[in-house]
């Protein structure tokens, strides 16, 4: 579950344990595959970058399709 989304990350809710440094792809309904790149761990949230940022248009288009 996503819990935060910038253009540079999000922190969402992880149940397995996931290292720092460990690749990982967001993967949302529409759109391709995002690679990140676990960043922070806390309890069961993990904060990730994005290899490359998203454009605002990007954003939009999640939180639209979010509803």
């Amino acid at each position: 579950v996503i819990r935060d989304l910038s253009a540079e990350g999000f922190a969402a809710a992880c149940e397995e344990a996931v290292a720092i440094g460990t690749p990982f792809w967001l993967q949302l309904p529409g759109l391709h595959d995002i690679p990140a790149e676990v960043k922070w761990r806390r309890g069961p949230f993990i904060g990730c970058e994005f290899e490359h940022g998203l454009s605002a248009r990007a954003i939009l288009s999640i939180v639209v399709k979010a509803g």
